[in-house]
């Protein structure tokens, strides 16, 4: 009878176990529906990975520009590398273009006043002590049968353009975020690498291939051509001001060594007419940057700006991005095509200083 009676126990509580377990789905369930119909709308960017999850279905797996974060930016003194287990507040802030981006970051929760999102650090994908890399629960957006691989083949364009798309994502007064819908921006980026460099021999010299004092000078880093697409189908205006001022070079966050470039993002120009670009549908722009130019030169250790690639320019791991920024709307009013121009920042693909592209 007291073997019964301990199956019976056993069983009841086998049943307790599996229905906390249900009300728990059920109010999981619940709450996102409450936030898809009542929390704040924002649209972040984000460009998709990987279309496919063969246990869950087919999805777009997703990184958002707000995925990586500098700590150099943070205010809260807490924060660090080490906080793994911790929920992060993201306090967010709306760009031109509308799409939403970093305010600050803090471990405690912010007032309701503030919108923010909750996270937390992704302790398997880390590559420096630069960045965290969080996530929000929003990675993965699930799509009909077939869509995945046809969403993940148009984000890459024709070519090598990479087209961002943007989500539309709710967010509750907790910070929980929902996904909703995507959309592709109208705007796609894209690099290839001109001209790479000569990779050093074992001796730490840079190759050869004749010892003639004719030859040119050995290249040490890329020259890459940025390409911006015009991908919707209207016409676009594009602000490309002189002498580089609409782009800036940076450390990616995905690089094992933290470049500081010696030219950062000067806007400070009166925008001329001739400094806007029509794009037709599918039209294209290209800018030149070459890394050996001394705009582009980088900090070494004794705080004297160099080439990049007396640095590094033999590991895939060193990598760059090239982010463009249009001026803000405001300052562009009196231009004849303001109101068709596109304004906002887009982040090129990852370009090692060795020349290859991620």
């Amino acid at each position: 009878m007291a073997v019964k009676g301990i199956t019976f126990m056993n069983k009841k509580f086998l049943i307790l176990v599996i229905a906390l377990q249900i009300l728990v789905l059920i109010f999981m369930s619940a709450e996102r529906e409450f936030i898809l119909l009542f929390g704040k709308n924002v649209r972040l960017r984000t460009v998709p990975v990987d279309p496919y999850d063969p246990f869950r279905g087919e999805f777009v797996a997703l990184n958002y520009d707000i995925s990586f974060i500098q700590l150099d930016i943070i205010k809260d003194p807490t924060i660090d590398i080490e906080s793994f287990n911790s929920p992060f507040y993201v306090l967010l802030k709306e760009n031109e273009d509308g799409i939403w981006d970093i305010k600050n970051c803090s471990l405690t929760k912010p007032p309701n006043s503030e919108l923010f999102i909750r996270g937390r650090i992704d302790r398997h994908s880390y590559y420096n002590d630069k960045y965290l890399h969080l996530k929000y629960g929003i990675e993965k957006f699930f799509v009909q049968q077939g869509k995945g691989l046809e969403i993940e083949k148009k984000a890459r364009d024709k070519g090598n353009i990479r087209i961002p798309l943007e989500v539309n994502v709710a967010i509750g007064n907790s910070g929980i975020a929902v996904a909703k819908s995507m959309e592709w921006s109208p705007i796609g980026v894209g690099v290839e690498v001109l001209e790479r460099p000569q990779l050093r021999n074992l001796s730490g010299r840079n190759e050869r291939n004749s010892n003639s004092e004719m030859e040119p000078p050995i290249r040490k880093s890329p020259k890459i051509k940025l390409t911006l697409k015009n991908c919707s189908e209207k016409v676009l205006g594009i602000i490309i001001l002189p002498d580089y001022a609409s782009f800036e070079l940076l450390s990616s966050e995905r690089s094992t060594k933290n470049f500081i470039f010696r030219k950062t993002l000067n806007q400070n120009i009166k925008i001329q007419d001739s400094d806007l670009k029509l794009l037709k549908p599918q039209e294209k722009i290209d800018v030149i940057f070459d890394l050996a130019d001394p705009r582009w030169f980088v900090k070494n250790k004794k705080n004297e700006y160099v080439e990049i690639g007396d640095i590094s320019n033999d590991s895939w791991g060193n990598m760059i991005r090239i982010r463009y920024k249009s001026p803000l709307r405001k300052e562009c009013n009196h231009l004849k095509h303001a109101d068709i121009t596109w304004y906002g920042t887009l982040k090129s693909p990852n370009v090692s200083v060795s020349g290859n592209i991620d």
